[in-house]
């Protein structure tokens, strides 16, 4: 190996699979309490911004207590990611939501300090889990293009249905998983 090279590890699908594994078994994945509504906003402002732009949104999310409540109300789930102890803290985050017949997610959202070790995965694992329980045989997701996010979902077995411009001219893909 040339000198100052570096090793990449890749890791295959079933690898993925138990590293998700392992990080559930290290959090508590479960529904939003009322009162960590606060501490979601916060998860989510911190997981969708820009590092280089403080206060820069990645997208264009309306994340504030109303939003929340509001979700709440309308039948939306919100699953989160806690740490274990007697004082929890939110780590990890997604919306879901009955959509024709399907499961859709949404706002997947895991703080900074916490990326790179299967919770993301956990929590996509939890939301197919939920799609199952609910009686439902397909999952779906929308994500922002150029953003590096169609490889993780597709290493979790989702294939993009297809692409469109959402709000603002934003380019996103649909994607898809049959259970």
């Amino acid at each position: 190996m040339a000198t100052g090279s570096t090793k990449r590890r890749v890791r295959a699908p079933n690898q993925k699979a138990r590293t998700a594994a392992r990080a559930a078994a290290r959090y508590d994945l479960d529904n939003l309490e009322r009162h960590e509504i606060v501490a979601l906003v916060s998860l989510t402002r911190r997981a969708y911004r820009v590092p280089a732009r403080p206060g820069t949104l990645v997208t264009r999310v309306i994340e504030d207590e109303r939003s929340v409540q509001s979700d709440l109300a309308q039948g939306v789930t919100i699953m989160v990611a806690r740490t274990h102890g007697s004082r929890p803290r939110l780590l990890g985050a997604v919306r879901l939501v009955e959509d024709r017949g399907a499961l859709f997610f949404s706002r997947l959202a895991v703080v900074p300090s916490a990326r790179g070790r299967g919770l993301g995965a956990a929590l996509v694992g939890a939301a197919e889990s939920s799609a199952r329980a609910w009686g439902l045989d397909e999952v779906r997701c929308d994500v922002a293009l150029g953003k590096d996010l169609i490889g993780f979902y597709e290493r979790l077995g989702y294939e993009v249905e297809h692409e469109y411009l959402g709000p603002g001219g934003l380019a996103k893909a649909q994607l898809v998983k049959r259970l």
